[in-house]
């Protein structure tokens, strides 16, 4: 099918500012003549492994033709061929790609002559790829077969400093010839600074056109968290191609925690909430900050005591991992590569690579703050909470007795006998308790010996549990166990108050075995902070 254009060519008129009983006169300029074109074709032709279109016309002008150009935008065609001839025939062949999906293709003829005559005609491609053109040729339909075998770990912590290898290696097979294989890794850091490596080789040998063992090596700078991606693309000479990649990502965090552990000891010894299917940590010395933002951690009311033997560390993770796994599993230590602290010449700086002295946080004096970090600059920030509080000591069911002008003295332990220095559902003489820090206000502490039993809850001073109260002032799992849960939604536990007995699950914590714990309470935020002795 042919469809022709005739662009008029028309001398100017210039239109005069006259009045409107003026006469306006063109004159009278003939538009030049148009080139001719007949029995134009174009043909879409498989030929062996190859793909070529063909094109063809007949060409003419009275005057002289003065050029042709040839375009298909989709296959890259632009040619143009000077003429100063009254007749041409065209007879073009172009290399071009397989088409995966049938598609309709055009072929524009632009046709000028020497008068300034110009016919544009557009010609449909007929599509004869059903069938080689070589007979007996037998088709390579089938791609270039690629198994990327590394990397195997494609998420890094890179908080070390030193940077990151990538060892990108495939294994390359192909039943005719393989003609191309392409390799790339690029992305750009979190602060936007692009990454890009590429290369291209052509298997040369006839054992490398059909199986190549493609191995190489990207180095991502070190310390710059982003995202970034791999791939391999394998060529083949019948214009088949295989594309196989994945997504790398360098100190990009899913988890941050805060750890006040004083030293590897308190990070093993740290209390578990022992219940069968529904065993949790949470009651120990990592605190999980929340996700706010890309990269940015935060964890509001974090009481810091500004001691000597102050040990406050940030614990890393990224994709599935976590702090803890089954059969009570550790999976960090406070030296670890995802474990980074504040520098100790510039506080507000986090670095790795960390020893067993204590770092602190950035701040000078003890109390409550909102701790934010920054993944991506390694930055920390500590805002100073000037009056911290708790709604719930209004409760009288919750605080019976409590104000902050006259607080508790101390908080006994009522565990049935599971503690020792306990006995009953009651506060019984010389009760084990926790005790009222003068120096930290809200918080309570204590040491313990727990006697092989459960159902382990704390309980205001029986002195406060007087008249309608008599029966409040409970400290148990405030939940179900299977809905306590941290800001990740992982398995939680810890003591919070419930008012009376049968408030939350009428039930308390689980600590087995003959153990001597240390123990402290936050009023302001109910952390239970437990570590074996």
């Amino acid at each position: 099918m042919i469809r022709s254009f005739l662009k008029m060519g028309m001398a100017a008129a210039v239109l005069l500012a006259v009045s409107c009983k003026d006469t306006v006169t063109f004159p009278d300029t003939p538009s030049p003549a148009l080139p001719a074109v007949a029995d134009a074709a174009a043909d879409y032709l498989w030929i062996g492994p190859e793909y070529k279109l063909t094109v063809k016309a007949n060409l003419s002008d009275g005057e002289k033709l003065s050029s042709v150009r040839l375009i298909n935008r989709e296959w890259g065609i632009d040619k143009l061929i000077e003429l100063d001839a009254d007749r041409y025939t065209v007879d073009e062949t172009f290399d071009v790609t397989k088409d995966h999906n049938q598609t309709e293709h055009l072929l524009q003829l632009v046709v000028r002559n020497g008068a300034g005559g110009i016919r544009k005609v557009s010609v449909a491609v007929n599509d004869l790829t059903s069938e080689n053109r070589i007979p007996g040729y037998e088709a390579d339909e089938l791609p270039p077969s690629v198994v990327i075998t590394k990397p195997t770990v494609t998420r890094f912590y890179g908080l070390d400093g030193v940077p990151i290898e990538i060892e990108l290696e495939a294994k390359i097979t192909e039943n005719v010839e393989l003609t191309s294989i392409y390799a790339r890794v690029w992305g750009e850091t979190a602060t936007g600074d692009p990454v890009d490596f590429e290369t291209t080789i052509t298997p040369s040998t006839d054992e490398e056109k059909l199986a190549y063992d493609y191995s190489g090596k990207f180095t991502i700078p070190a310390e710059k968290p982003g995202e970034y991606q791999y791939l391999v693309r394998a060529d083949d000479s019948s214009g088949n191609k295989t594309v196989l990649g994945g997504n790398l990502v360098v100190g990009m965090m899913d988890r941050l925690y805060l750890s006040d552990a004083k030293n590897e000891a308190e990070v093993t010894g740290q209390g578990f909430d022992a219940y069968a299917d529904n065993s949790a940590w949470g009651m120990g010395t990592l605190l999980p900050m929340r996700r706010i933002g890309t990269n940015l951690f935060r964890i509001e009311n974090f009481y810091y005591r500004n001691e000597a033997d102050d040990n406050i560390r940030f614990v890393a993770f990224m994709g599935s991992d976590r702090p803890f796994g089954a059969s009570r599993r550790i999976n960090y230590t406070l030296t670890g590569a995802n474990t980074l602290a504040c520098n100790r010449q510039n506080g507000g700086t986090l670095v790795g690579g960390l020893d067993a002295e204590p770092y602190k946080l950035p701040v000078s004096q003890k109390g409550y703050y909102n701790v934010t970090v920054n993944m991506t600059t390694r930055e920390v920030t500590a805002e100073y909470v000037v009056d911290p509080t708790n709604p719930d000591f209004a409760n009288a069911d919750k605080f019976p007795g409590y104000s902050v002008d006259a607080p508790w003295a101390y908080m006994p332990f009522v565990a049935g006998g599971a503690v020792e220095g306990t006995a009953g559902w009651s506060e019984v003489d010389n009760n084990t308790s926790l005790v009222r820090e003068e120096e930290h206000p809200f918080i309570y502490s204590g040491d313990f010996r727990t006697a092989g039993g459960v159902n382990i809850s704390l309980r205001a001073p029986r002195a406060a549990l007087t008249g309608d109260r008599a029966n409040y002032g409970w400290f148990r799992l405030p939940s179900a166990r299977t809905n306590i849960r941290d800001v990740y939604g992982d398995l939680s536990s810890g003591l919070g108050p419930v008012g009376v007995a049968s408030g939350g699950t009428n039930y308390g914590i689980v600590l087995t075995g003959k153990t001597d714990w240390h123990a402290s309470y936050d009023l302001i935020t109910y952390r239970l902070r437990l570590v074996k002795k």
